[in-house]
């Protein structure tokens, strides 16, 4: 058997069944659709700002070039963790004209966009991007120069936007002159004359004070905030969602009016559209595996069951007290012995369901 640096899996594939990769081919359906919705909108016109701002001379009365460009703008992404930020961003990135390549290896993007290792300081953020431009990091770069260069090889690579997700690792633990610097390289990619750079940034609401305190650099920021989910608002939405992904791995929904399955997704996915969403892709891999042809509520059960670890009476997939159960909760063995009413009881009932 060989191996490929370039596809690592190419191995487990060879692996398979014809029947097996079919199922494989099915569960990566299910876990990588995605649903727009106004929050994409929302983005988009954002997005369209910093676009038309990368444009914009300096001083209109000479010709375009590099260094007669305005200073740069920003916006800010904030939401509560499982809120969709990263999904939202990366579908958003994949789909915009401005960011040909995206995610395409050894081709020209204009946007670089990392995730902010956590634990992190100024100098490992730097270091990330740049290793996500190629950079020869062989020896040991100090914080200082670690930015000189990120500025040196954005400019070698023309690079217009930088994209940072989980700002908020860069903060944790560091004195308030630490965080000063953070803010202050962030206005410094902006503001150079020679190379501005527009930022696209995100992170978690307690994110916020971070750029509250500094006038300067808030001014240069607009700000999008992720609103929780709401049966009234969205509802509709998750009606859509569901038969959409059933439609896409080739499932038939087997749902009762009076399961009140949307109002029980929500509040098991705490009404935050990244956790609902992935509950709904994992319930469809939960009958994909049990090669069933419908999907029912214990396939909801099941998914939310093994996320949670929680007895079946904190299930809000089983329990008729659903809208009680505090969905934040995590149960481990540390905390309390798992046996047999707290594991996903409704997985042996999910026979009865129907299957091909």
């Amino acid at each position: 058997m060989t191996y490929d640096n370039a596809d690592p899996a190419a191995y487990l594939r060879a692996l398979l069944s014809p029947a097996d990769l079919a199922l494989v081919a099915r569960i990566e359906k299910a876990k990588t659709t995605y649903m727009t919705s106004e929050r994409d909108d929302d983005l988009v016109r954002l997005l369209k700002r910093l676009t038309i701002n990368a444009q914009i001379r300096r001083d209109p009365n000479k010709p375009h070039a590099a260094n007669n460009r305005a200073p740069g703008k920003g916006i800010v992404v904030i939401g509560p963790s499982g809120a969709g930020k990263s999904r939202l961003l990366e579908e958003t990135f994949r789909d915009h004209a401005a960011f040909p390549n995206f995610c395409v290896k050894d081709a020209w993007c204009p946007l670089i966009s990392i995730t902010a290792p956590s634990p992190c300081t100024l100098g490992q953020l730097g270091i990330r991007v740049l290793d996500l431009m190629d950079y020869d990091l062989q020896r040991d770069i100090r914080e200082n120069n670690a930015w000189l260069r990120v500025r040196q090889q954005i400019r070698e690579n023309n690079v217009l936007f930088l994209a940072i997700d989980d700002l908020q690792h860069v903060l944790h633990g560091h004195s308030v002159d630490e965080v000063q610097k953070v803010r202050d390289t962030l206005k410094d990619l902006m503001t150079n004359p020679e190379w501005p750079v527009q930022l696209i940034l995100s992170g978690i609401p307690e994110l916020l004070p971070f750029f509250r305190h500094d006038r300067q650099l808030r001014r240069r920021l607009r700000f999008m905030y992720l609103t929780k989910l709401t049966p009234k608002e969205h509802a509709e939405f998750l009606e859509q969602a569901l038969q959409h992904y059933a439609e896409e791995v080739k499932l038939k929904i087997d749902v009762q009016p009076g399961d009140d399955i949307i109002a029980r997704l929500l509040h098991a996915g705490q009404y935050e559209m990244g956790i609902t969403l992935e509950i709904l892709a994992e319930a469809m891999e939960d009958a994909i595996d049990r090669n069933a042809t419908h999907i029912t509520r214990m396939d909801f059960a099941n998914a939310y069951a093994a996320r949670n670890l929680m007895p079946d009476d904190q299930n809000p997939f089983i329990s008729s007290a659903w809208h009680t159960i505090d969905t934040t909760r995590l149960q481990t063995k540390d905390v309390e012995e798992i046996d047999d009413a707290t594991t996903p009881v409704g997985r042996k009932n999910a026979k009865k369901g129907r299957t091909s």
